[in-house]
């Protein structure tokens, strides 16, 4: 999953080159808001499913839409981080007392290439999107007792997934500089393997291999600023 990281990230930072040197096409920026199938589950449910505790999509992403004609290319970026502390008291008595600390990232890169059409204040177009979302999830546990030596260590778990499918949408021209437009997609998401590390060293995945895939219908609103 390294090589999809490595490839998506230089094709996101060519394609936002030959965009600035593209004066005579449009260069914009859009906020973009997501939904899926899966998400609204997880929502209702609390915590379903596998990596249900790692954030896996950024519910919302910043795109770089740049218009050459009837082709159309917006790389995106999106990123999510959540914190939790907790401190209390273990079950041999007020002098056993222990300190949790988690951090959960996603790191998204993709980019979405589609033909498109304009029709009055109307633009259509369809292609599709791929890209990947590094997931990274750190436990920090610091223990103390007043009978032991204090006892600390840190675990984190990390995968790459990657992601590809179809996409359709529309985008309406309020001025010249502005749309308002929406998106639905079908995704395929492969989830790679997991990293563990304790302390720092890497150490052996007693679960074994495992192969996960998540085939999903999602929807987005997206606002867009051309310069």
């Amino acid at each position: 999953m390294k090589k999809h990281f490595i490839w998506v990230l230089a094709v996101w930072l060519l394609l936002g080159a030959i965009a600035v040197g593209a004066q005579e096409n449009k260069l914009g920026l859009g906020l973009v808001f997501k939904q899926s199938l899966w998400s609204l589950l997880r929502e209702i449910e609390g915590t379903i499913g596998f990596e249900a505790d790692i954030p896996s999509l950024p519910p919302s992403i910043i795109d770089v839409p740049m218009i050459f004609g009837n082709l159309k290319l917006e790389p995106e970026f999106g990123l999510l981080l959540a914190s939790e502390k907790e401190k209390g008291v273990g079950e041999l008595g007020p002098d056993d007392t222990y300190e949790t600390s988690t951090k959960s990232t996603a790191l998204r890169l993709g980019c979405g290439v589609f033909v498109y059409k304009p029709v009055n204040k109307v633009s259509f177009y369809y292609g599709g999107r791929v890209g990947i979302v590094r997931t990274s999830n750190v436990l920090e546990r610091d223990y103390k007792l007043s009978t032991r030596k204090d006892e600390e260590y840190e675990e984190k778990t990390s995968r790459t997934n990657f992601y590809l499918g179809p996409a359709i949408g529309a985008e309406y021209w309020i001025g010249e500089h502005f749309s308002v437009g929406g998106e639905a997609q079908l995704i395929y998401t492969k989830y790679g393997e997991p990293k563990l590390e304790l302390d720092g060293e890497e150490i052996e995945n007693g679960a074994g291999e495992s192969s996960r895939s998540l085939l999903n219908t999602q929807y987005m609103f997206v606002l867009r600023w051309y310069f």
